[in-house]
């Protein structure tokens, strides 16, 4: 609808929140396990390596015990669904220090921490150094160990994170530290299809609520139609074009979406408040994109028609000039409200016009970037032509 198509174009921009594509734990028979039925030990953990039919590796399926320190829980793509994550059914080896996040142990490092775990990679050294090349593209290190994953770094040490599907199904959920029946608690983390969000654009770190903040605004109804509307559902965008501001703890909207997020994390699979959850968090996206607009033309409605009242009531004869802007002063909603406030007040006449470019100079002075968007058709601003003077008010068409 032309409604939608206005909101749009407020909800493309920039996210203050960078997205990160998941690790690539391949070839994934010899990389992502499921806990075996067997028991471990006091150290290590007893693993079933997973099995794909339709994989081009093929590796016999068999339990191996190795350190439990060195594993960590995998979220795959699929396991995200709207705030919700189910994670514990893969593990994956992690053989990584904090205080080297991009770099994994070398192999005599691990021979002392991990035995088991160095025995398996060695084992397993040409499989595995088929993936190598790829991954050291990706790290872009060529000395790191042959067991090297790609795409890790601090950010795989954060303690939360938002992560959103990148194909077939737009849908994010929150997820932290995690509780597991095999290793205590334990970070997680994210296959390539699994796209995790934990820092902001300056590299801070997320806070719990800020986590709850962006799931929100992501799995916001009208953000996930925009997203299915304006990508290839087969591949979306790692970092998506999405307009997300920074959190603000002072800000009543933003808190408001993180109490409906963490509300609906508790409730996901209840259809019925999740449906009536999404349809607040529409509303309440909806305000903070006209909040947004409201600074970014540098205006405050509420002041506007304050002046005009004052104006009204010390004045007989006086003009009220409205620019009439797609997206902007011309939304469904911005239109009743300008009627609205007509309504209220009485002016000598009130002069309608289309957007002009005689601020260019101006903004070129300025160093800004002067607002550009769909033209208003002539039949538009005859249609409103014609409700003001609906009012009993004269209105002119006029040219700037």
């Amino acid at each position: 609808t032309k409604e939608e198509a206005m909101k749009f174009q407020q909800i493309a921009g920039k996210s203050s929140y960078i997205g990160r594509e998941g690790i690539e734990f391949y070839p994934q028979e010899l990389m992502v396990f499921h806990l075996s039925n067997l028991p471990g030990t006091a150290t290590c953990t007893a693993l079933d390596n997973m099995q794909n039919k339709k994989s081009k590796y093929k590796v016999p399926q068999r339990t191996v015990l190795l350190e439990t320190s060195m594993l960590r829980p995998m979220v795959k793509g699929k396991d995200v669904t709207p705030f919700h994550v189910e994670c514990g059914e893969y593990i994956v080896p992690f053989p990584y220090d904090k205080s080297n996040p991009k770099v994994p142990m070398s192999m005599n490092e691990l021979i002392t921490k991990a035995p088991r775990l160095a025995e398996y990679y060695q084992n397993n050294k040409k499989m595995i150094d088929e993936q190598t090349n790829y991954n050291e593209r990706i790290i872009g290190r060529s000395d790191a160990e042959f067991y090297a994953l790609a795409r890790v770094g601090n950010y795989s040490y954060a303690e939360n994170y938002v992560v959103f599907r990148d194909n077939s199904k737009w849908s994010a959920a929150v997820i932290s530290n995690v509780e597991t029946s095999w290793g205590g608690i334990k970070n997680p983390v994210f296959q390539n299809h699994a796209v995790s969000i934990c820092e902001d654009t300056d590299g801070n770190f997320i806070s719990y609520d800020e986590a709850h903040f962006i799931c929100g605004v992501i799995n916001t109804p009208i953000v996930a139609k925009y997203m299915l509307t304006s990508s290839d559902s087969r591949s979306f965008p790692i970092r998506p074009r999405i307009y997300i501001p920074k959190y603000n703890s002072e800000n009543k909207l933003h808190k408001y979406i993180v109490e409906l997020s963490k509300k609906a994390h508790k409730d996901y699979n209840n259809v019925k408040i999740i449906q009536e959850l999404l349809n607040e968090l529409n509303k309440t996206y909806m305000k903070i994109l006209d909040e947004t607009l409201a600074k970014k033309i540098n205006g405050d409605t509420n002041l506007y028609i304050e002046n005009l009242k004052l104006l009204d009531f010390f004045l007989k004869d006086y003009i009220i000039r409205i620019p009439i802007v797609n997206g902007y002063t011309y939304t469904s909603k911005n239109i009743n409200e300008i009627m609205k406030t007509l309504n209220t007040i009485k002016p000598l006449k009130v002069e309608i016009f289309k957007i002009h470019n005689l601020a260019k100079k101006k903004y070129d002075t300025l160093q800004r970037e002067i607002f550009k968007d769909e033209e208003i058709s002539d039949e538009q601003m005859q249609e409103i032509k014609i409700k003001i003077e609906n009012m009993k008010i004269k209105c002119d068409i006029i040219k700037i």
